[in-house]
């Protein structure tokens, strides 16, 4: 059994223990010996953290560009040829002909590979799939799976509402053709279900990570005696407000997560 995991982005904490996460259930489903490949956003930097993982580059997602002005001019025109490769590789295989071999690296070529041989193709689970980002590169990825036959199935997901015609548009014919979409809360399958989407295959879980949790700890955590003193939250940046990246905005921020713990 072989089994990419892609969309992710493991530098982030949350989504790295997301993804070791499905690869337990994957295993413990399948098999210990089911293969799992990750397609990463940093590919290069998350190897160094998980050797033990076999990552590659997403496709269409590259590293952003360091150095001067000549170096990020370089790596942005390397992004365009890049895009423009892919786009020429789908394009005639849904012609039937697969040139990969003939317009794309080496690197690309294992990654175009790697969903050619998978047996299931999973978009990883998270919080991407709304308003507030492009969305094209990640759609990408799926595209490169369903020119070889495999239909991605999303994991766990908080998405929505789609405030944006354009982008309930771009995710619906995804959706359409996915097996199986699982969800992380209500909010996020009446975003789905108002795209028009078979409910049948909509599905509400616990996040994936949960799955990670240790009995004994919980047990002991519940029996603990004495006051919690101090809580410790990890909390990401997020610019994204309705007035803007205003001051007022991450006040409302702060004092929210405040208010929860």
């Amino acid at each position: 059994m072989k089994v990419i995991i892609t969309n992710t982005t493991l530098v982030n904490g949350g989504d790295a223990a997301i993804v070791f996460a499905m690869i337990e259930m994957l295993r413990h489903t399948f098999g210990q010996d089911t293969v799992v490949n990750v397609l990463d956003s940093m590919a290069t930097t998350t190897r160094r953290y998980y050797p033990e993982l076999e990552i590659s580059q997403l496709i269409s997602i590259q590293p952003r560009a360091t150095g001067g002005r000549a170096s990020r001019l370089l790596t942005r025109l390397g992004r365009r040829i890049s895009r423009l490769r892919v786009a020429i590789a789908l394009g005639m295989l849904s012609r039937g002909m697969d040139i990969s071999r003939l317009v794309l690296s080496k690197d690309m070529r294992l990654v175009f590979r790697h969903y050619a041989d998978a047996d299931m193709v999973i978009s990883v689970a998270g919080t991407y799939l709304v308003d507030n980002y492009d969305i094209s590169p990640r759609l990408r990825e799926l595209d490169v799976a369903m020119a070889y036959g495999k239909r991605p199935l999303f994991y766990t997901q908080s998405l929505g509402p789609f405030e944006k015609r354009q982008m309930g548009e771009m995710l619906t014919a995804y959706f359409d053709r996915a097996p199986l979409i699982l969800l992380r809360d209500a909010r996020s399958r009446s975003s789905v279900e108002a795209l028009g989407v078979d409910p049948a295959k909509i599905h509400v879980l616990a996040d994936c990570v949960f799955g990670l949790a240790q009995a004994g700890r919980l047990a002991a955590a519940e029996n603990r005696q004495g006051p919690v003193r101090r809580v410790a939250i990890s909390v990401r940046d997020w610019p994204f407000f309705r007035d803007g990246a205003s001051a007022a905005g991450m006040e409302r921020y702060i004092s929210g997560v405040a208010k929860a713990a």
